[in-house]
């Protein structure tokens, strides 16, 4: 491990983002071909997302999405083998977080999600909700909504899930709609 705190969390931020990037792409490139669409479409399936829901992928979709952005996220920011687990370990309990259909603060807190640019479990639940196709679906990101603002795949969301991930200003809209 490394010698700090400081150092692990460097480290362990910079894992989360270059694996959330990956991730971003390999999900976002599985709605808009043909062919992976086909195999991500399986996982689409479930109307209702559920932490099960996560083991229900094809092995091309576990490769894109988890393979090859740890892969990638391991060789670019080269951590300690032990940050490495460490991070693993939370991506694939974030993975089960958001397909639980649980948006709690309380949730939100002790998984970080309060952090800025970090995308709530509503994030992911939008994707599977309005996102059932393949070509122009949104909120391919897990980790973080960065992405898919900056990419402009992303999906509004409503109420308190919106605000947080807005800063507020979503949430004015929301009221504002009512």
């Amino acid at each position: 491990m490394p010698g700090t705190v400081f150092g692990f969390l460097v480290q362990f931020v910079a894992l989360s983002l270059v694996g959330d990037f990956g991730l971003y792409w390999g999900h976002r490139v599985q709605h808009e071909s043909k062919l992976l669409w086909r195999l991500h479409s399986k996982h689409h399936a479930i109307d209702t997302p559920s932490p099960f829901s996560t083991l229900f992928i094809h092995p091309t979709d576990a490769a894109l999405q988890g393979a090859i952005p740890f892969a990638v996220a391991a060789l670019v920011v080269r951590p300690d083998p032990g940050v490495l687990y460490i991070y693993i370990a939370a991506r694939i309990a974030e993975n089960a977080l958001n397909h639980s259909g649980i948006d709690s603060p309380l949730l939100d807190l002790l998984t970080l999600k309060t952090l800025p640019f970090r995308a709530p479990a509503a994030f992911h639940d939008a994707h599977h909700k309005y996102c059932n196709h393949a070509y122009k679906a949104s909120n391919y990101g897990e980790s973080f909504w960065l992405w898919d603002w900056a990419f402009g795949t992303l999906c509004p969301l409503s109420g308190r899930a919106a605000s947080k991930a807005a800063g507020g200003e979503a949430k004015q809209a929301d009221m504002n709609a009512r």
